[in-house]
């Protein structure tokens, strides 16, 4: 599942590393983490000249919302499964953005409102108008907020509102620290937002003229509260080392802000905690759904005489306050942390992009319809449907695509007697003739393909059926190659079936993840490719380099993708019946390439792929193997690479090589 990072400028993701890098970004942050289902891509800010960006803040001011913002990065939230958009900003614009695209393939929204639902009475009728015409094509609205959730659904009743708690990374805390041991007490109180209540905590300063109030705000607000209490100084925290010594040098945080219901201040109470410092904070925003009084003070909002109140508790009780802290720091650890709200976000987009829970439990006799695509192999397929007759399991039907009539010569029922067998006439192409037989196994709950070359060991259905019963997450696996003809001159029908007879079953063979099945001997459920509406990509013509890889990681987010030792067989690799060389080289570099683009394949992996291949076949084809068209090869990779130079790569070009 490809997912789409959209914050504001300035926070994209080079621009944040290089920020990052230098220390100019003041707190504990991180970057959007992803895994091998999951690919988590952040957007790119553009750099701008002054009138770029004049002409960036003339459309935020008209529309309310950064829209050039999304337009740079459209190619990426385009080419997504899901777009993540971090502020109600980005939601208009990602929304506003498709609504004038409209492409075919839209990707799921999750769109994420900070102040939208507090500042909703202020705004002007026709921007709320546009809000709720953008909204009507959203997926999911995320707040951080229980207050704001409920809020949020009474304002959009047709709109699905989820709550995602914010959290920072907690995987590194320094332990809680018994304060107040000085002479002079130190307060700490951090802010730069609009809703921040400088008013209350200077008057709260005035009431404790020997304790060391610090404002770290670089607010006008702030400058002219802090005129009204000798014993306030305001500071700046201009990067992360001068925020970590503000913090260590506390003996409490204050997080002083308005009421809302848009959980202001809890980055620096989470920040805080990190830190291991006593906090306060105003009872108000849903706080106390993410701390409540056994991890922090709080104190009802805009009450000063309250507030001193909580800043005594804390200095005649200082360790009450450090337990208190190191229940905060438990509450990160557990769930109010970024991995967990990351977690939320990708179940959310595990569940609009199709597969969120197991599969059911396959039965305990599964139909399993064995799929063979084939082309100029006819003695070979012929051998191979009399072996598939032998599995100690045997399959409901074998369905076979052939291209021509002579491709199936001596091929009849009497080979698999018991067994439906479905001859088929497809079109020119693997993935074309894969999906014919995907089109005629309508009733099984197994697809096993295998190539016309592969030979399986006569438990091979068993063992798949064992692994899929196994696990419902399974979706798709392949087996254990024993020997592999592709990587040599081949092996003969008589090889196969020899070294097959010498290995014993194994029904104990473990398991493994897999990053993509191998296309000569691989099964599916069948229940999660009519779900997901799978096909195999007919833009991968011929031979269809790579087009087992491109199915099976399209399945991948949904569930696992597994080998299954136990499920043994022998690839013949025989090389009738392929591809010319000039256009499997081809191939070689269209194919990865085309992949990459739509998401199904790693950029690192597709580059690596195509330059090892053009490096190989390069090198050999100054002394080619006599089984291999070394030199087609070659001219096939150097045509791709100028057509990609000249930006016309398409795997379909090789129809005209």
């Amino acid at each position: 599942m490809k997912i789409f990072v959209l914050p504001a400028y300035g926070v994209g993701g080079t621009s944040w590393r290089q920020r990052w890098n230098k220390g100019l970004i003041p707190g504990v942050n991180e970057e959007q983490p992803s895994s091998d289902t999951v690919s988590i891509i952040c957007s790119r800010d553009q750099p701008e000249n002054p009138f770029q960006k004049l002409r960036r803040y003339g459309a935020r001011a008209v529309l309310g919302f950064d829209f050039l913002q999304a337009w740079r990065n459209r190619a990426g939230i385009l080419n997504a499964d899901v777009v993540w958009a971090q502020t109600e900003s980005q939601t208009f614009a990602v929304l506003l953005l498709l609504k004038l695209l409209r492409p075919q393939r839209r990707p799921k929204t999750i769109g994420q409102a900070i102040r939208l639902i507090d500042r909703w009475d202020r705004l002007p009728a026709l921007r709320r108008m546009l809000a709720r015409w953008l909204l009507k094509q959203l997926d999911i609205l995320t707040v951080h907020s229980v207050l704001n959730r409920e809020a949020a659904r009474v304002l959009f009743p047709a709109l699905r509102v989820e709550q995602v708690r914010f959290g920072i990374r907690a995987d590194e805390m320094s332990p809680a620290r018994e304060t107040c041991k000085g002479k002079t007490l130190t307060v700490l109180a951090i802010g730069s937002d609009e809703d921040c209540d400088w008013k209350t905590l200077c008057e709260a300063a005035k009431s404790l003229p020997h304790i060391r109030f610090l404002l770290a705000s670089h607010t006008h607000a702030a400058h002219l509260a802090a005129k009204q209490a000798h014993n306030v100084e305001l500071v700046r925290a201009r990067d992360d080392d001068s925020l970590v010594k503000l913090y260590d040098q506390s003996d409490m945080v204050i997080v002083p802000f308005l009421p809302d219901k848009q959980t202001s201040g809890l980055t620096i109470i989470q920040e805080a905690l990190i830190r291991g410092v006593p906090v306060i904070a105003p009872d108000c925003g849903g706080l106390s759904d993410y701390f409540d009084d056994r991890c922090l003070i709080s104190f009802p909002p805009q009450k000063p005489e309250a507030l001193v109140s909580a800043i005594r508790t804390i200095q005649t009780d200082p360790l009450a306050a450090q337990v208190r802290t190191e229940h905060g720091q438990q509450r990160m650890r557990d769930c109010i942390n970024a991995e967990a709200g990351a977690g939320q976000l990708v179940s959310l987009s595990r569940e609009l992009t199709g597969l969120s829970d197991p599969m059911p439990v396959l039965p305990d006799q599964p139909t399993v319809i064995v799929g063979i695509a084939t082309s100029g192999r006819a003695a070979i397929l012929k051998a191979l449907l009399s072996d598939i007759g032998s599995q100690t399991v045997r399959p409901a039907a074998v369905v076979v695509c052939y291209r021509n009539p002579a491709d199936i010569d001596g091929i009849s029922p009497d080979l698999l007697p018991g067994i439906r067998l479905v001859l088929l006439q497809g079109s020119r192409g693997l993935p074309a003739q894969r999906n014919v037989i995907l089109d005629h196994s309508d009733n099984g709950d197994i697809v096993l393909f295998f190539d016309d070359d592969f030979f399986p060991q006569a438990d091979y259905i068993e063992a798949i059926i064992r692994t899929f019963r196994q696990d419902s997450h399974i979706l798709g696996m392949t087996g254990n190659v024993l020997a592999d003809g592709a990587q040599g001159p081949g092996y003969s029908v008589e090889y196969a079936r020899d070294r097959l007879e010498q290995v014993l079953p194994d029904p104990a063979a473990g398991i493994t993840d897999a990053f993509n099945t191998y296309g000569c001997n691989m099964a599916f459920r069948l229940d999660a490719i009519r779900r997901l509406d799978l096909r195999f990509d007919e833009k991968l013509p011929l031979y269809a380099w790579y087009e087992d890889i491109d199915f099976s990681r399209r399945l991948l987010p949904h569930g696992r993708i597994v080998r299954a030792d136990a499920a043994a067989g022998v690839h013949l690799g025989s090389k009738s019946g392929k591809t010319s060389g000039v256009r499997l080289g081809y191939s070689q570099i269209a194919n990865p390439v085309y992949m990459a683009r739509k998401g199904t394949y790693p950029w690192e992996r597709a580059l690596r792929s195509a330059g090892r291949h053009t490096l190989i076949n390069l090198v050999r084809s100054f002394h080619p193997e006599s089984w291999i068209d070394r030199r087609g090869r070659r001219n096939g990779n150097w045509r791709a690479w100028r057509d990609l130079v000249l930006g016309r790569l398409d795997p379909e070009r090789i129809n005209c090589i």
